[in-house]
Parts: C-alpha cells; structure tokens; sequence
C-alpha cells in the first residue's frame, strides 16, 4: 500500500491533467508602452483625462488552444481508479471532488462524494476501535488527511472531530497524541498534559 502523503500528491497532479490543453500556436507579442490598469475608477477619485502608462506586453496574436482529450482521459480513468480502489478513504475523497468539480471550484452539498463520507466514518470509527496498532494507526491518520480536506472545501465535519477526539483520547502513541491535538487545535500545553497522566 502506498503512503497517503504519495497518493494525495499523484491526485493533485492527475487533478491538474483535467484541465490540460494542447498549445497549437504561441502567444506573439511584443513589449511597449500600455495604458496603466486601475484597480477603481469613479469619476470622483480620478481625473477621465490623466491617463498614466507603464510599460507591458501587447498582444499581437492571441495564443491558440484545445483541450487535450487524451491527456484528459488518461487522467480521469487514473482517478477513478483511485476512487475505486484506495484503501485510503482521504484518498478517494479527493479523487472523487477532483472527477466532479475539475474546475476546483467545489459546491458544498451538491457532491455525490459527501454522501458517502457517513459510511466511511462508520468504517474509520471501526478501524479506530481496532485492537491492532496498525490499522488504528492508519485510521488516525487517514481521520486527519480527512478533516483537513474537508476543512478546506468549505466546512469542517463534525462527526470527523468525534472521531478524532476519540482516537485522541484512546491514543497510546505520544507522537500520534501530538498529530491528534494540533488537528484538533488543541494548545501544546493541553497535549503535554494529556500525555503525562495518561
């Protein structure tokens, strides 16, 4: 099995594949004199007269593009087969947001992935319950990649901040106490206490 870290990273690059265009003609252009932009303009800040100008590029002949359908494919076949196969459930997340919003631009509520990160809970919160160190271990850690993904599209999930209270609480490992509690920010002095009277 491939470490989370390797996985996430292939995501991002095959997520970047979605969007790859093949460059038929360059950009031509040459550097001169262009009209300054402004950030603002009303009538009451500026004079419509005073123009300034910088120097800049102008744009002879726009560059031509079009989509790369194999470069595409490729990389939304490699995603699915990530979502479909990863026994890393932050893994398929990803894969899954990366397949239905290639853009980047994630709508909260409106992905089939989010509908199954109830089930996946319910399996991590298993996995935590486990006996063997190894598969608490990886749940632990795949409840962190997890939450952090989920914090950046937009909101956290509670029952992910359940789960890692749990495991926080449970946790015989320092190091994996210390991961746990600045996931949770939780202050070092709260985790150094916990370690030492546990």
């Amino acid at each position: 099995m491939e470490p989370l870290e390797v996985v996430l990273r292939k995501i991002e690059d095959l997520r970047i594949d979605l969007s790859a265009v093949i460059v038929i003609q360059e950009e031509e252009g040459h550097s001169g004199t262009v009209q300054k932009k402004r950030a603002r303009i009303t009538y009451a800040d500026v004079d419509p007269w005073d123009v300034e100008y910088e120097e800049g590029w102008i744009i002879d002949k726009p560059a031509v593009k079009e989509p790369d359908m194999k470069k595409r494919q490729v990389a939304r076949q490699a995603l699915q087969k990530v979502y479909d196969s990863s026994n890393w459930y932050s893994a398929c997340y990803s894969a899954g947001i990366a397949l239905e919003f290639p853009d980047g631009k994630y709508y909260r509520g409106r992905s089939k992935v989010d509908s199954e990160v109830e089930s996946w809970f319910n399996e991590l919160n298993n996995q935590i319950g486990s006996q063997e160190p190894e598969t608490r271990f990886k749940a632990i850690k795949d409840s962190i990649y997890l939450h952090r993904i989920r914090q950046t599209n937009g909101f956290p999930i509670r029952l992910l901040e359940q789960l890692l209270k749990k495991a926080y609480k449970g946790s015989a490992n320092k190091t994996m106490t210390e991961e746990i509690g600045k996931e949770l920010d939780y202050s070092p002095l709260r985790v150094w206490f916990h370690n030492l009277f546990r």
